[in-house]
Formats: C-alpha cells, structure tokens, sequence
C-alpha cells in the first residue's frame, strides 16, 4: 500500500489513479494528526510507501495538538515534524518507508526539507518535477525497488 499524506487530495488523484494501475493500493490522510494515529503503528509488511507532503495545513484544530501553526514554521514544515515523530514512534517502519513530497518553491523552506532528507536518507520529490502521472509512477516505483533492494540486502 502507498499512502499519502496531503490535504489536496483532489489535486493528486490522477497520480493516485497512475499508482492504482500499477497495481498499487493508494490511500489518502489528509492530516498529520491522523497520519500519525494510522502510520505510528503500521507493520512493516501494510506499507510499501509513505509520501508526506510538507506543507501539511492541519486545520481540524488550528490551536492546538503538535501540527499547530506555531509548532511547524506555519504549516511549512509539517511533514518534516509528521517524519521526525513517525521516526521516533516506529522505527521498524520509518524513515525506510517515507519520501517527502511538496510544492515549496521557499528557499528555507526548500533548505530544510533537503536538511531533513539527508538526514532521515529519504527521497524529496517536488511536485513541479512531474510533467504527468506517468513520470510519478515511475519516480514512485523506482524508490519502492531501491528500498525493497536494499532490505534484501541488509538480510
């Protein structure tokens, strides 16, 4: 299963299609809060792939809980503390299974995301870079063979 963490659902449904062609089963969290409560206990075996958007407005509760304005640069850098907490929570799982994904175009915001990649060792894929669903797919399966390659290896 891949699921993705964005509130613009609509927006990514024709990748979400693309995936689903592949054979892949999709699903969407539209927040972090909920990311967090799903993926935190999530088996190895559930998931194929986390893409977390960065910019992740989680707006159930704008006052309050981790995803808070305040405690995410503005909702710039959700994904990033959704990663870091994901990490801390299951590490049989995280980061191995996550890429993050965004539209950021900010250069601190691009600056931290690329900080936070090196640092976890996950992908950063930019929306921009895809021209259709089909140059997705395929950015998304070449991370799922590299990972499954090197979990073989490491056995």
């Amino acid at each position: 299963m891949i699921v993705i963490v964005d509130e613009d659902v609509i927006q990514l449904s024709a990748w979400a299609v693309e995936l689903r062609c592949r054979g892949y089963e999709v699903d969407f969290i539209d927040t972090a809060s909920a990311a967090y409560t799903r993926l935190s206990g999530v088996a190895d075996d559930d998931i194929d792939l986390v893409l977390i958007d960065v910019m992740l407005a989680d707006l159930t509760d704008p006052s309050s809980g981790r995803y808070s304005r305040g405690d995410t640069s503005d909702y710039s850098l959700t994904g990033v503390s959704l990663l870091d907490d994901l990490c801390d929570a299951n590490e049989k799982v995280f980061p191995t299974h996550a890429a993050f994904l965004s539209m950021a175009t900010s250069r601190p915001i691009l600056e931290a995301v690329q900080n936070a990649a090196r640092k976890h060792s996950v992908p950063f894929l930019r929306k921009s870079q895809f021209a259709d669903p089909f140059e997705f797919g395929n950015a998304v399966e070449a991370i799922i063979q590299e990972r499954q390659g090197n979990a073989r290896t490491d056995t």
